[in-house]
């Protein structure tokens, strides 16, 4: 019988994951999903690239291309013309040839696609339709707080009639998306509802920028630094869990990032991110003690200050997606 297939279309990244009738969900991997992420980029030599293989490509590469839903831009390949939604539809449709290789139960069957509660209804049709062009059988379109519940598995811990409040961080690329929602168990069903919610915070890219900046390393202007410089992610993963430099090389260049920028930086997007939540909490009239759980998202998560500065607020809910 088909998989089930939710796509996490990210700022920077794309994530895949099936889930199979048992409910058993599986992040997946593939040649061009390295380390189970890829980038949301398309570029042209003679034919389209997408993710990483677009990273090399000749002629024109399109970053961002979640920011495109939201954008009328036109961008000139080869003497053609492609809009927001055209380069979106190739992306998927790349995508979608890439899973049929390796993961054809997926393809066949209902598709999910996250979408943030900033999408109007113009921006949530425009993705629809470029995933459905593509091939994919969109079921629907979840927001990305309630897509993080469900990694979670939340209603496992709830009993029917429970009910708590749950503050999502969702920590992307250009923003830390700070969700409060009403979560209930009534008759064996989930329900969320929104309360308030706030995408003023900076994302990962403020901090990777900053750090990067420091070391001397060259970022071109509108490409992503967690993408110009692959192994930077890992490394500040690894130097904020033990407290030390970050050291990694890229092209025979051996970056070294102090670890007293790397806790400046964090520092920085913490007090961000409190205020995020302040605002947030304002808005639903609520104090921090009203919190019961805390779920973290987003790439920015991986990093271990990042996933303590959320521990702060709530108990943390941890995601509990399989291999």
């Amino acid at each position: 019988m088909p998989l089930s297939l939710g796509i996490d279309f990210g700022m920077e990244f794309c994530r895949l994951a099936t889930a199979d009738n048992d409910g058993r969900i599986r992040l997946v991997a593939s040649q061009q999903v390295q380390q189970r992420k890829t980038p949301c980029a398309v570029g042209f030599s003679d034919r389209w690239l997408w993710g990483w293989s677009a990273l090399d490509a000749p002629d024109r590469v399109v970053w961002d291309l979640k920011a495109l839903v939201r954008e009328e831009s036109v961008y000139g390949v080869k003497g053609r013309s492609y809009d927001g939604p055209d380069l979106i539809h190739q992306f998927f449709r790349l995508l979608r040839l890439s899973l049929v290789e390796v993961l054809r139960d997926a393809t066949a069957g209902p598709a999910a696609l996250t979408v943030p509660y900033s999408f109007g209804i113009h921006q949530r049709e425009l993705l629809h339709e470029a995933a459905e062009n593509a091939g994919f059988s969109v079921a629907g379109l979840i927001n990305d707080a309630e897509a993080a519940l469900l990694g979670c598995k939340i209603e496992s811990l709830l009993s029917d009639g429970d009910v708590v409040l749950v503050v999502v961080f969702d920590v992307g690329a250009t923003s830390t998306d700070v969700s409060v929602l009403e979560v209930k168990r009534s008759d064996g069903w989930l329900r969320a509802q929104l309360l308030m919610y706030d995408d003023q915070a900076p994302g990962l890219r403020s901090v990777q920028r900053r750090v990067l900046q420091e070391t001397g390393w060259e970022l071109l202007d509108g490409v992503p630094a967690g993408l110009q410089c692959e192994p930077f992610e890992a490394a500040l993963a690894q130097a904020a869990a033990r407290g030390g430099d970050a050291v990694f090389e890229v092209e025979g260049k051996l970056i070294e990032i102090a670890a007293d920028s790397i806790a400046t930086a964090i520092a920085e997007w913490r007090i961000s991110a409190d205020e995020g939540l302040s605002r947030a909490l304002d808005g639903a009239n609520l104090q921090p003690r009203d919190i019961d759980l805390a779920v973290p998202a987003g790439g920015g998560c991986e990093i271990p200050e990042v996933r303590n500065t959320i521990a702060h607020f709530a108990k943390v809910l941890e995601p509990s997606g399989g291999a």
